[in-house]
C-alpha cells in the first residue's frame, strides 16, 4: 500500500512536534518512552520520523505525558494560553 505525500507530511509534523514537546521538556527519548508508556523502539520510530502507523491510543498517552491536548500533538489546532 503507498502512503500518499500528503499523509507523510502529516505524519512529519506530528514527528517535528513530538520531538520539540520532548526537548521542552528536557527529557530523553527513552525517558519520554517509559513516562508515555511506550516502548522505547516504538517511541523512536515516531521520533526519527520513520514512517509507521501511531495508534490514536499511542497519541492520547503522548498528549497526556507532554500535558498538551491530541489535537494539538496531531496539528488540529494551536496550543492553549
Amino acid at each position: 500500500m503507498e502512503i500518499s505525500e500528503k499523509a507523510k507530511k502529516k505524519f512529519a509534523k506530528i514527528c517535528r512536534r513530538i520531538e520539540m514537546l520532548r526537548l521542552m521538556k528536557g527529557v530523553t527519548c527513552k525517558e519520554a518512552a517509559k513516562g508515555s508508556g511506550v516502548s522505547e523502539k516504538f517511541y523512536r520510530k515516531i521520533a526519527d520520523g520513520e514512517y509507521c502507523v501511531v495508534p490514536e491510543t499511542v497519541l492520547c498517552l503522548l498528549s497526556v505525558y507532554f500535558g498538551v491536548q491530541y489535537d494539538y500533538l496531531t496539528g488540529k489546532n494551536r496550543p492553549a494560553e
